[in-house]
């Protein structure tokens, strides 16, 4: 069975992957045996060939799962699953997401560094491949780099974990403890909630006994 672990869902802009040395996100898994990452792609091109390969390394940044996709995977606006073993003892740890362009071409590289001219602009619109982000460090945990510079936006992205289905059930009760204990609001509503929903049973109840 397989539980969402961390989200950026925040997606008010788009980046290139095509350049010299792609994208990476840091990223801090919240529970142990993470397993899957989804991002979004806009392709232009469908059923290119360009190749692409997605990457979870590790702190030092080791390459612990890889994956190539190509441009005939994506659809025009297309949510990405990377799907890879579990990582067993992934929670509280920070990893990074790699993803760069296996195609090397020089003009790609030069015509996204030299995007001044109404032609140019739509060009790159046209053929190449870009992914979904958020700007404005809406994931604070987190860093997104762009051909090695530092910026302050964010992938937008999910990240999943896998478990038996007893460790998923006492996941979702620890989660809602959690929830209870440190949102005073959410306690009382609940609270509010669950009487209501007694009280209208009681009364259902005893109509339907009459």
């Amino acid at each position: 069975m397989r539980r969402l672990d961390n989200l950026q869902v925040i997606q008010d802009s788009t980046v290139s992957i095509e350049g010299s040395s792609g994208l990476l996100q840091s990223f801090v898994a919240q529970h142990h045996n993470l397993n899957s990452l989804r991002f979004v792609v806009f392709n232009p091109v469908l059923g290119g060939g360009r190749a692409y390969t997605a990457k979870i390394l590790d702190t030092q940044k080791q390459t612990l799962r890889e994956m190539t996709f190509t441009q005939g995977n994506f659809g025009w606006q297309h949510g990405v699953r990377f799907d890879f073993a579990p990582i067993a003892d992934s929670q509280g740890k920070l990893f990074y997401f790699a993803l760069q362009s296996v195609t090397k071409d020089a003009s790609a590289a030069a015509q996204l560094s030299n995007l001044d001219t109404d032609a140019q602009k739509e060009f790159a619109e046209k053929n190449f491949t870009k992914v979904g982000i958020a700007r404005n460090n809406s994931y604070t945990p987190g860093q997104l780099w762009v051909n090695d510079q530092e910026t302050t936006d964010d992938l937008t992205f999910e990240t999943y974990y896998t478990g038996s289905g007893s460790s998923l059930v006492q996941d979702v009760l620890i989660d809602f403890a959690k929830r209870i204990t440190l949102d005073p609001g959410f306690s009382l509503i609940y609270v509010v909630s669950l009487l209501l929903i007694t009280t209208l049973l009681i009364i259902l109840w005893k109509k339907i006994c009459r």
